[in-house]
C-alpha cells in the first residue's frame, strides 16, 4: 500500500478466512484540526470511489474529570453484509487544554462470518509513519 499514512493495520480471520480489515490513522503531535482535515479528505476520496457514505453513528460522552470524547462514523453497504466504514474519534482534555483525534477505515465482510469459531486478530503497528510537517 504505497503512499498511505496508516499507522496500524488490523486483519481479522475466522476459520482462516479474512473477514475484516482496519487501517488506523494517528498523527502524534498534530492538532486535531489537521486530523479532521485528513479525515474529510479521505471521506471525499472514498465517496468518489465507492459512492456516498451515509452517517452511521454519532456519539458524545459526557466529560469525566475534564475529559470528553466524541465519535462520528460514516458507512456504505454496497452489498448485504459488506460494509465500508470511516470513523473519527476526538478526545478533549479541558484541564490540560489538550485535544487529539484519530480515525480508522474498516472493511467488514459479514458474509464470511458464519462460524462460531473465535476470530484471530493480526495487528501490525508502524506500517508506515505519517510524514512530519
Amino acid at each position: 500500500m504505497p503512499g498511505h499514512e496508516a499507522t496500524t493495520l488490523e486483519a481479522r480471520f475466522i476459520d482462516g478466512r479474512l473477514f475484516e480489515v482496519t487501517l488506523h490513522y494517528t498523527y502524534p503531535g498534530r492538532e486535531s484540526t489537521f486530523v479532521r482535515g485528513r479525515f474529510a479528505e479521505l471521506k471525499r476520496i472514498l465517496a468518489q470511489r465507492h459512492g456516498p457514505l451515509g452517517l452511521g453513528a454519532k456519539t458524545r460522552k459526557q466529560p469525566l474529570e475534564g475529559v470528553s470524547s466524541s465519535s462520528i462514523a460514516y458507512q456504505r453497504e454496497p452489498a448485504a453484509g459488506r460494509i465500508l466504514m470511516l470513523v473519527l474519534t476526538e478526545v478533549v482534555d479541558t484541564k490540560r487544554g489538550d485535544r487529539s483525534a484519530r480515525f480508522s477505515v474498516v472493511y467488514h465482510n459479514g458474509g464470511i462470518v458464519e462460524s462460531d469459531a473465535p476470530p484471530v486478530i493480526i495487528r501490525r503497528s508502524e506500517i508506515g509513519s505519517p510524514q512530519k510537517p
